[in-house]
């Protein structure tokens, strides 16, 4: 979203709240508000300045439960899915890009 020009801030809205709104879950998700359920993801660095930022996540907080982000990594290591492009599309379609 950001490449073709949504601000940063918006690209968060929309990732959040108005994702939230569109599948009718708003009330509970989406934004931090008394009442709403408060999982969230601690990032390190202002997405507002970067919005890749979001992708250094320094501490996850689920049901109250604060998990270390390097365990959480290590236990998705090959279960997150396919290891490169090739498993993802195909061998066919990798070297058709190129």
């Amino acid at each position: 979203m950001v490449e073709i020009d949504i601000p940063n801030h918006e690209v968060i809205k929309i990732a959040s709240l108005n994702s939230a709104s569109a599948m009718g879950l708003s009330d509970n998700f989406g934004s931090i508000e008394v009442g709403k359920f408060g999982d969230l993801m601690i990032i390190k660095g202002n997405p507002l300045e970067n919005i890749y930022n979001t992708r250094i996540v320094h501490t996850v907080i689920k049901k109250g439960v604060i998990y270390d982000t390097q365990e959480l990594l290590k236990a998705c290591e090959e279960k997150s899915g396919p290891n490169s492009k090739q498993e993802w599309f195909g061998k066919t379609f990798v070297e058709s890009k190129h």
